[in-house]
């Protein structure tokens, strides 16, 4: 038996122990008769602690000490007790390794809160400044406008042809500021939504009507299929027009003289009932790699110098985390060289989640 085992009488007086036993107290006392003196106390320790089937405690003297789990069971004849077996067995390693780990948490905690601590004043920061640099940028772009409606009086095909070149520039600074924006918010916990009744057609007619023009341009045709259940939802519309804006925007910048599509249909799942906002394209594709790489802040799927499309990486990030603060999420399949479908799926009936916790991956 690996245990150290000592057998007792009812007086308490060793009978027998094991080898292993007999190394252990020759290990830790230096004299037989601290044996006995040891039960002793191990004995008077299990009548005040109410006759424990185990009992944790510490052998030796001075350096000399160990952690030992000792289990005591009672030797009966008929009713009556004549004596114990004890099993001792020494647990200073498991000890050492259980505060080793006790340790290691403790520091890992310490650097948790610190990580949280920085983003969050990562995210004041990016906050802040993007605050300050939206009110310049704004004036920037007012301006380039009033200057091109003089520019037009005046028939300036030069000056019209460079202000429109500030302007275009301004907006899409704006746009790439609002993304981290955004996100800072959300990061900080600063980002609530505005709850109320949708009326998904009205929504779904401002959203086409602003990417119209971007799926043209590409030469895209676009076009909606709702199904006829679904008409109103209760969530947050200027987000939700802010996900399928970015979406469907993403769909069109992707595809060249193909199709994109956004379909509305009604679902059930755990016995709730779900909406889902599906955008097809046939554009360029992803790989399982890429799609990996999807959801993580500030990547682009295409990082090389010669990359052809631009944008932070963000908005596919924001958009995850607004639709799993509305309870639900965005899912993706794709095929390389055939398109993408980019699946919103939301709940008809939104009820906030405080908290969204950051995508350490992609997925």
């Amino acid at each position: 038996v690996v245990d150290s085992v000592v057998i007792l009488n009812k007086e308490g007086e060793v009978l027998q122990i094991n080898r292993a036993a007999k190394e252990m107290f020759n290990k830790f006392y230096n004299h037989a008769s601290g044996i006995k003196d040891v039960f002793d106390r191990l004995l008077q320790g299990y009548q005040e602690m109410g006759q424990p089937e185990q009992l944790e405690t510490e052998l030796g003297e001075g350096d000399k000490r160990c952690s030992v789990v000792i289990s005591r069971y009672p030797i009966m004849d008929g009713r009556a007790q004549v004596g114990n077996i004890i099993f001792v067995r020494d647990v200073s390693r498991q000890k050492q390794a259980e505060n080793e780990i006790r340790r290691v948490n403790l520091d890992l905690a310490a650097a948790r809160d610190q990580a949280l601590q920085s983003n969050r004043a990562k995210s004041a920061f990016l906050a802040n400044m993007s605050h300050e640099l939206r009110t310049p940028l704004n004036a920037i772009i007012g301006y380039s406008e009033m200057l091109q409606e003089e520019a037009e009086e005046t028939d300036d095909r030069n000056r019209i042809t460079d202000l429109q070149k500030i302007h275009g520039a301004g907006r899409h600074l704006l746009t790439l500021i609002n993304d981290i924006l955004d996100l800072s918010k959300i990061e900080a916990g600063k980002m609530e939504l505005e709850l109320s009744k949708v009326e998904v057609c009205t929504l779904i007619e401002e959203v086409i009507s602003t990417v119209q023009p971007l799926a043209k341009q590409n030469g895209n045709r676009l076009s909606v299929n709702c199904q006829a259940e679904v008409t109103t939802l209760h969530s947050d519309p200027l987000r939700l027009k802010q996900v399928l804006l970015n979406l469907l925007s993403n769909a069109c910048k992707f595809t060249e003289n193909g199709r994109v599509d956004l379909d509305i249909q009604t679902v059930r799942q755990n016995h709730r009932p779900w909406v889902e906002f599906a955008i097809r394209d046939t554009g360029i594709g992803l790989t399982a790699e890429q799609i990996g790489q999807l959801f993580q802040d500030f990547v682009q799927v295409d990082s090389s110098p010669t990359r052809k499309y631009g944008g932070t990486g963000l908005g596919l990030v924001i958009s995850r985390r607004i639709c799993q603060m509305m309870g639900g999420d965005i899912s993706i399949k794709s095929t390389p060289g055939e398109g993408s479908v980019f699946t919103i799926r939301l709940p008809y009936d939104t009820a906030p989640v405080d908290e969204v916790e950051p995508e350490s991956t992609g997925s």
